[in-house]
């Protein structure tokens, strides 16, 4: 990747997977969107984050059935921010 990032991380797809399952719950327990007056803000799309978690369970289920892939399920995540 080019560009500077504050910050890279690596995550197992059994980490996101846990991580995008909060993301659903905090969703559900705070709302989709909301409206304040003739503003509105829509803070995730619940499509999408259904569809990562299911891809993350898939890779995961795979990770398992097969004992020789254990652990190569990294996902690198980069939090890019212009400096």
């Amino acid at each position: 990747m080019t560009g500077r990032y504050e910050a890279e991380f690596t995550y197992t797809n059994q980490q996101l997977l846990d991580i995008w399952r909060g993301t659903l719950a905090q969703i559900g327990a705070t709302g989709q969107a909301y409206s304040i007056g003739n503003r509105s803000l829509t803070r995730a799309n619940l499509r999408e984050v259904r569809e990562t978690i299911n891809d993350l369970e898939r890779k995961v289920a795979a990770e398992s059935a097969s004992p020789s892939s254990a652990g190569s399920g990294e996902t690198k995540v980069y939090f890019k921010r212009p400096l």
